[in-house]
Parts: structure tokens; C-alpha cells; sequence
């Protein structure tokens, strides 16, 4: 073989793996494309990879008239979270944390346990000073989100609490804006 066909030969072989990596990265991304909430490239001398962060679990408390509470709160799964404290919350603010791998099973455990995911997709009604609460979920690649505000089953409440105690719990560092 002459020089120049093996150099095409390594060229061809050089896109085909290419082209498969890039396949297989868009395949995983495409079955999560709710959830995909970044992705970050490494760099290596030998090589360039896609990681995505995607969104695990969420919550986000709405305002009412009074002084109920009002924070979001984004968990991913690499652990992390990111908190918003908006109103009536002790942390003001974006901070941003981790939690354990136990408190991360506790979610899908409490999930599967109150049967979130069969759970109608929105509970409300005709009052308006009544907070609203939107979670979600994504277990094994699916994702579900419940708004509730009125006359829901009092068994999601239990889901809630994990936000709360995590809130309440983590070791917040502030999230420096520039």
C-alpha cells in the first residue's frame, strides 16, 4: 500500500468513529431534551467530550397574597442544586449546593412511593389566594411535573418535604453574579 492510502484509510476510520461519538451523544441527549439543562466540553490532549448536567427533580413555590414562602429549587443529577430564595424564605437569593446520594434515592424512593408519577398533571380551582406548587421528576429518562394549588391528593405533599428539608439542610454557597 502506498503512503497515500493508508492516510486516507486512517482518515476514513478518524470520521467514522467521529461520527458514531457524535451519534451517540446526540441519542442520549435527544431522549432528555426537557431535562438537558447544560453541558459542558472537557478537553483532553487526546480527546474532546460532551458531559450534560440534566435536571433530576424541581420545585418552585409561587406567591400568594401574603407571606407564603416563595423559592425554586433545581436539583441535577450529578447532586447538585441551585437555589432561588425570591420572598418569606430565610436564603434570599441564588445560592447553589449539593446533596447525598442517599437524600438523591430518597426522591425517587418517595416518588415511586406516593406514586407521583401517576398523578394527574395539574390540581387547581377557582381561588386565587392559594399558593401554587410545581414539582417535577425524571426517573429512569422520563419526566413529570405536577402544579398543584387545590384539591390534590395530600400524599404529594410528602414529595414536597424533601425540597423543604434539603432547603433547610444543605451548606449554601452564594452565587457571586457579575
Amino acid at each position: 500500500m502506498t503512503p497515500k492510502y493508508i492516510l486516507f484509510a486512517i482518515i476514513l476510520t478518524s470520521a467514522s468513529i467521529s461520527c458514531k461519538s457524535s451519534k451517540n451523544v446526540t441519542e442520549t441527549s435527544s431522549d432528555n431534551i426537557e431535562a438537558t439543562e447544560a453541558s459542558t466540553t472537557v478537553t483532553t490532549e487526546k480527546e474532546v467530550t460532551l458531559i450534560e448536567r440534566t435536571v433530576f427533580a424541581t420545585i418552585h413555590r409561587g406567591a400568594c397574597y401574603g407571606s407564603c414562602p416563595t423559592y425554586k429549587m433545581t436539583i441535577y443529577s450529578d447532586r447538585s442544586v441551585e437555589y432561588e430564595g425570591i420572598r418569606a424564605v430565610e436564603l434570599i437569593g441564588k445560592y447553589t449546593s449539593t446533596i447525598s446520594q442517599k437524600e438523591y434515592d430518597q426522591f425517587i424512593e418517595t416518588a415511586e412511593f406516593i406514586e407521583y408519577m401517576n398523578l394527574e398533571d395539574v390540581y387547581d380551582g377557582p381561588i386565587t389566594d392559594i399558593p401554587g406548587t410545581r414539582t417535577s421528576i425524571v426517573i429512569e429518562g422520563v419526566r413529570k411535573e405536577v402544579y398543584r394549588r387545590y384539591q390534590y391528593p395530600k400524599r404529594i405533599l410528602k414529595f414536597e418535604e424533601l425540597f423543604d428539608n434539603v432547603m433547610k439542610s444543605a451548606k449554601w454557597e452564594k452565587v457571586v453574579e457579575d
